[in-house]
């Protein structure tokens, strides 16, 4: 769904003028909420069902796996109400209209994954997670007030050796372990040197600064910790082109952060790498 909102007039295999406004909303939203009930549904198959329910309640899981689960929300909140701006926009709504709806049901939208929390005996609905929802969402809105836009949030991924410790909470299955192995996620705050105000910097270069944890079995215990990474990065959306396909594919590979070289602080020390994804 997400290429869907990035580019939608064109994956519809619409000209832009050729659906009136009220008719491209009708599509917008119903197309947002057959993807919502989809990734909901995938959601719930592959983390939640082989978990007992329990009543509704609520958990302070704030401390647990050094805060890369927050990051996720922060950064998954982000990119939706990035792609449902696009995707308002092509419907007709106005930029104010289109900020606000895509940051407030971005934020809805992720947060609805609570509930599942909330009734399942292992977790509990979480205000951790609300705000890092909330962060997300907001960062949006107000970097989309601006005409720069010199704030993304991207991921990469590796491999690591826990996984296999804990299958059954890391993932067994190598799309599992991108969703559930925060041992082998980092996060990226990607800054676009250009748009912060250096215009002999070439538009395609980030300044790019990573977060990751290590040592992660469970949400507390085998003594964790954190990394912290500085990098460059690849702009992919500053690639000029008029083909709409490769718009797209651009938009959506620009929530992966670039192989680059990295240095990483962690555990009191500096080590490099020469690539580091």
């Amino acid at each position: 769904m997400g290429l869907f909102f990035s580019n939608p007039e064109y994956l519809l295999a619409q000209r832009t003028d050729s659906i009136s406004y009220n008719n491209r909303k009708i599509c917008y939203w119903g197309s947002y909420g057959l993807g919502y009930a989809t990734g909901m549904y995938l959601l719930y198959q592959a983390w939640y069902k082989d978990y007992k329910h329990s009543d509704f309640h609520w958990f302070d899981d704030r401390f647990e796996w050094c805060q890369m689960d927050k990051a996720g929300h922060a950064f998954s909140s982000f990119h939706l109400a990035k792609a449902s701006f696009n995707g308002l926009k092509w419907a007709g709504y106005t930029d104010q209209k289109a900020r606000v709806w895509s940051s407030v049901s971005s934020f809805f939208t992720i947060s609805s994954i609570e509930l599942y929390d909330a009734y399942s005996a292992k977790w509990g609905a979480s205000f951790s997670d609300l705000i890092a929802n909330a962060a997300g969402s907001a960062l949006f809105y107000v970097q989309n007030t601006s005409q720069r836009s010199p704030i993304n949030l991207k991921f990469s991924f590796h491999t690591s050796t826990y996984a296999a410790q804990r299958p059954d909470a890391l993932g067994k299955y190598w799309y599992e372990k991108i969703l559930k192995d925060y041992n082998g996620q980092t996060y990226w705050l990607s800054l676009n040197l250009h748009d912060c105000g250096i215009e002999k910097s070439p538009q395609w270069l980030n300044l790019a600064l990573g977060y990751s944890a290590e040592r992660m079995i469970n949400g507390t215990s085998n003594s964790p910790y954190r990394q912290y990474f500085l990098s460059l990065d690849f702009n992919a959306e500053s690639i000029k082109t008029k083909n709409k396909w490769i718009k797209t594919i651009l938009k959506t590979f620009n929530l992966i952060k670039f192989p680059f070289p990295a240095v990483e602080f962690s555990q009191h020390k500096f080590t490099g790498h020469g690539i580091y994804f």
